[in-house]
């Protein structure tokens, strides 16, 4: 019994040995980079090169830029803080620009988007650094998709209404514009209007015409259905309306109306005779034709 054990016990000696030494340590296995870290690292590295590409070509010290930012003496006259991207956007139009290249790389919500917010001026920027779209972050727009696909804009014609001496705001006439849509085959009333006017709210009396000489009056954009100011200005207070068509393509139509949607906060100081509704609205058209 003892021959057959250790016989044994010689036999499985060198075979357990060898097992045991064929054994190796488990090696630490590498993880590739996910598609989401794939997709960040692409869009951070684009971002950089682009807002290198936007330093060389000094787009900041371009006009339409400059427009974009309403700008005097180096400032934005906005002072709406949630107009700019940057914190310093309004004092820092370099540095304004840099930023909202930026972000046309991040991703963001619906609707929280740079070119959901900025229409206007993504776009231009996109053009002018000639960006393919697959190269930027993806957006989704409803809100700003729906705006749009209701007012339909194709071509834009200037109304002028004749002076009204029953209000002193409208002593000089007034000025707006119409957005019509392609291949209109009913009335331009149910097209839309771009009115640009002092915000009044209850019963001035007389200090209504001082504030207005003076700039106390807000003045801002809005949008509305044009037969509402066909009413107001025919109907109601029996003013001629003169129709001028703007020779602005489709796509300067669209570009005029996306900027309109950046500016659905700000708000400019109203003066009757001089920053009023024509010199807002000449420099919307300055905007689309530099």
């Amino acid at each position: 019994m003892k021959s057959i054990v250790l016989s044994s016990l010689v036999f499985l000696s060198p075979t357990v040995f060898a097992l045991s030494s064929e054994i190796s340590p488990p090696q630490t296995q590498q993880l590739s980079p996910s598609p989401v870290t794939q997709r960040a690292e692409t869009l951070a590295t684009s971002a950089s090169n682009y807002v290198q590409k936007a330093k060389d070509l000094h787009l900041a010290e371009q006009v339409t830029w400059q427009r974009l930012m309403y700008a005097q003496q180096g400032k934005s006259e906005v002072q709406y803080a949630g107009y700019f991207v940057s914190e310093q956007g309004g004092s820092n139009l370099d540095q304004e620009l840099l930023r909202n290249v930026q972000a046309l790389f991040e991703i963001a919500p619906a609707n929280q988007s740079v070119q959901c917010k900025f229409p206007a001026r993504s776009r231009w920027l996109i053009e002018q650094l000639n960006i393919p779209q697959q190269d930027l972050a993806q957006v989704q727009c409803p809100q700003l998709d729906e705006w749009i696909g209701q007012i339909k804009p194709y071509k834009a014609v200037l109304i002028y209404a004749t002076d009204f001496m029953g209000n002193p705001s409208s002593m000089f006439g007034h000025t707006l514009l119409r957005l019509d849509p392609k291949d209109q085959k009913q009335l331009n009333l149910i097209s839309y209007a771009v009115n640009y006017a002092a915000t009044v709210t209850g019963s001035e009396g007389w200090s209504y015409a001082w504030k207005g000489l003076t700039g106390q009056y807000p003045g801002e954009y809005s949008l509305m259905p044009y037969y509402r100011k066909v009413k107001e200005y025919g109907d109601l207070e029996s003013r001629d309306l003169w129709e001028y068509e703007l020779a602005l393509n489709e796509q300067e139509t669209t570009f005029l109306v996306q900027h309109i949607w950046e500016m659905k906060h700000v708000q400019f100081p109203y003066y009757f005779i001089s920053d009023n509704c024509a010199y807002r609205l000449l420099g919307l058209i300055d905007l689309v034709r530099p």
